[in-house]
């Protein structure tokens, strides 16, 4: 952090003599805690932060002038002594002492200035008192990092690494005539979908650090990823020398990112960055969310006909409603009816409130949250388009580390083929991945529906499934195909039908750890559904699949392929 005393660079200017500019190597952001660590006998008592050659790189030739020691009490606190080593048993290579420390912050000059050098592959900056009996001076504070504050509670102890207590109040001054004006650390960086920008439309969010003496107010990032070409991004955000601070920043890709994007801090707005060394970070991709609404509704539940009109004007409305939630109806939870699937009652265990259920319930990818009444139940009772739309909107924006993907391979002798598949990023963790199948059907005519006329149709029926909890899935390589073959009853209607997949988790234990990570659905065609042969390329595809889920070039793929287009939408085509 820059420090300028005004009075005293007046007065030196006016005489003609040079400023040195001053430069604090810190991780406590200038604060004391307010409890502290310490020993319980006499002795001495040392603590210290370690700067790695990373951090001392922009500062070689200049010299650490000032240890500045923040302690939380003077109790028992004698001979306090500053000091620069090269390895927390090593020598000093600078030191000052004062008889007695106080109770804030400590602010001692060495002796002899530590100057830094290229071959200097990491610093100990600490202190060590002499404790005169019980003293808990020693001040830690924030969120820790391990390998950089450590902890001596007598002389010959072990030093403690004290990342899970906080970072030590210590601040090293550095000054000299070639400090860093401009240094940004990229500490992280994530990147989530943004739908609001269309097709490629992405967040990039994540911290950046001011490790130099300036100001900055944005930086410019390159965005790196595994497949397409680079985005540059503008960020404007109030960087403060010696602090950090988080950003965020919305910009529409090239084509689709999956996997991990290199993310390098590549331009500052104010000047020339003086270490790019740390300007690197991976940034894991999240995936567009698609919302499995799972309705429990019967024939004999009065409240349903109502839910399912408000369920139907909502999905009906808008994008991203309209694309981006499906629909899946279990007939059970007020008593059954003859669409009921075992699937329906033995899922009621999800919100069943001591023996008891109801109708209409929704579920939103099986997340609790939405229900005032029952808060830890991933079910609530509604039954109106604002209901819905204040759910959905809510559910939709929960990011997500899988993608889903289902399409109709094949059709043949009254037979559906649907290949599935899922691509997860590094921070997907389910305990017990499973994935859930279903057949839906719409248009249903009722046979005697409460509260409805003899009119009132059915939707998203499921006339099929996997299994109540779905079957397990083991990734490899963070990919996961396979395929099923469904015979279609002659009494569904083919042009009704949906196919929906979702990957979810199963926890017999704790029905709130069930919850989808992501969905996907198709509709289902009574032909193979697959479009013309093609020699070439084609048009506006960004990215291909093999019916093994392998992603494969535009150019170079051959036979039949799952080919996403520029706009978003899929096919399958030969190509040879």
């Amino acid at each position: 952090m820059k420090k300028i005393l005004f009075c005293l660079l007046t007065l030196l200017c006016t005489i003609g003599v040079q400023a040195e500019d001053a430069f604090t190597l810190s991780y406590c952001d200038h604060q004391i805690s307010k409890s502290g660590e310490g020993a319980e006998t006499e002795g001495e008592v040392s603590a210290a932060i370690y700067v790695p050659q990373s951090r001392l790189k922009t500062l070689v030739g200049n010299d650490i002038s000032r240890i500045n020691v923040g302690l939380i009490s003077r109790i028992n606190v004698r001979k306090l002594t500053v000091w620069v080593r090269h390895s927390l048993q090593g020598d000093n290579l600078a030191e000052a002492s004062v008889e007695r420390g106080a109770a804030n912050w400590n602010d001692l000059k060495l002796s002899k200035p530590y100057r830094i050098t290229a071959d200097d592959e990491g610093l100990y900056i600490g202190f060590t008192y002499v404790n005169l009996g019980t003293s808990h001076a020693v001040s830690f504070v924030g969120e820790g990092v391990a390998g950089t504050s450590y902890l001596q509670t007598a002389k010959d102890a072990q030093w403690k690494d004290m990342a899970e207590k906080g970072n030590l109040s210590l601040e090293a001054i550095v000054t000299g005539n070639s400090l860093p004006y401009y240094d940004l650390a990229l500490t992280s960086a994530k990147i989530n979908p943004c739908p609001s920008l269309g097709d490629h439309g992405y967040t990039i969010m994540g911290e950046v650090t001011n490790v130099a003496m300036k100001d900055v107010t944005g930086f410019t990032l390159t965005l790196h990823p595994e497949e397409g070409t680079s985005t540059d991004v503008k960020v404007t955000a109030a960087v403060k020398a010696g602090f950090s601070t988080q950003f965020s920043a919305d910009f529409k890709a090239s084509s689709e990112l999956t996997g991990k994007v290199d993310v390098t801090i590549s331009a500052i707005n104010e000047g020339k960055d003086a270490n790019m060394d740390n300007n690197h970070a991976m940034a894991s991709v999240s995936f567009l969310r698609y919302v499995l609404l799972e309705k429990f509704t019967t024939e004999k539940c009065g409240n349903c006909p109502a839910a399912a009109e408000g369920l139907h004007q909502i999905l009906s409305s808008a994008y991203p409603y309209t694309q981006r939630v499906i629909p899946v109806c279990h007939h059970a939870g007020y008593r059954t009816d003859w669409l009921t699937r075992p699937c329906d009652t033995e899922l009621l265990v999800l919100f069943n409130q001591g023996g008891s259920t109801y109708a209409p319930a929704s579920s939103f990818d099986r997340r609790a949250g939405y229900n005032p009444q029952a808060p830890k139940s991933p079910f609530v009772g509604i039954h109106l388009r604002e209901d819905f739309k204040e759910c959905l909107d809510k559910a939709l924006e929960y990011p997500t580390n899988a993608q889903v993907s289902v399409e109709q391979t094949d059709y043949k002798d009254g037979v559906a083929t649907f290949q599935i598949n899922i691509l997860g990023n590094e921070n997907l963790q389910l305990s017990n991945p499973t994935l859930t199948l279903y057949l839906t059907e719409d248009d249903i005519q009722s046979k005697q529906q409460a509260s409805a006329d003899a009119s009132f149709k059915h939707q998203h029926v499921i006339r099929w499934d996997n299994g109540t909890w779905g079957e397990a899935v083991s990734m490899q390589a963070n990919r996961y195909t396979t395929s099923v073959s469904i015979p279609l009853n002659a009494e569904w209607k083919a042009e009704n039908l949906h196919f929906v997949a979702a990957l979810g988790n199963y926890d017999s234990q704790d029905m709130t750890n069930c919850r989808i990570e992501n969905a996907a659905t198709c509709k289902v065609s009574n032909s193979t559904g697959i479009e013309d042969i093609t020699t070439a390329e084609p048009q506006g595809a960004v990215r291909c699949y093999t019916l093994q889920g392998q992603t494969v070039s535009p150019r170079q793929a051959k036979g039949i392929v799952i080919i996403r287009m520029a706009d978003g939408s899929t096919r399958k085509q030969i190509i040879r």
